[in-house]
């Protein structure tokens, strides 16, 4: 074995014990439990890192459904779960009549950018001692 399979195992089943899931061991035998767990899964693989990849989503695949702990023949049967990811849909295309709007509403902008006075400026070379001064 492995010692980066002993420590997937490991933090696998830290991950269940931290979710307090029903039927978990007593803290005096998770040590037990890691040693047996390993024991069962380590002849199943090679335990290369693509190998340890798999351990790992199997273990969180199981973690997102598990209401009790779990056994291991519920990794083994999730070996090869590919936790996916949700992503934002893309964008639904625009049609012609969409970019006519956009380009009328950017033209309608820029005209009343054009149109719009230039803001008076206020002159920075005031000396504002003066200005006390007079009062």
């Amino acid at each position: 074995m492995t010692k980066a399979f002993k420590n997937t195992v490991i933090t696998g089943l830290q991950m269940f014990m931290t979710l307090s899931l029903p039927g978990r061991p007593s803290q005096d035998s998770i040590a037990a439990t890691a040693k047996v767990w390993c024991e069962l899964l380590a002849p199943l693989r090679r335990w290369d890192d693509d190998d340890i990849a798999a351990l790992q989503r199997a273990f969180t695949a199981v973690a997102r459904q598990a209401t009790q702990w779990p056994a291991p023949r519920d990794i083994i049967n999730n070996l090869d779960a590919k936790v996916t990811v949700s992503r934002a849909l893309p964008r639904p295309p625009l049609s012609q009549a969409d970019r006519d709007n956009i380009t009328q509403l950017c033209a309608n902008i820029r005209a009343q950018m054009q149109q719009a006075q230039t803001p008076t400026r206020v002159p920075t070379h005031v000396n504002i001692a003066r200005t006390y001064d007079k009062d």
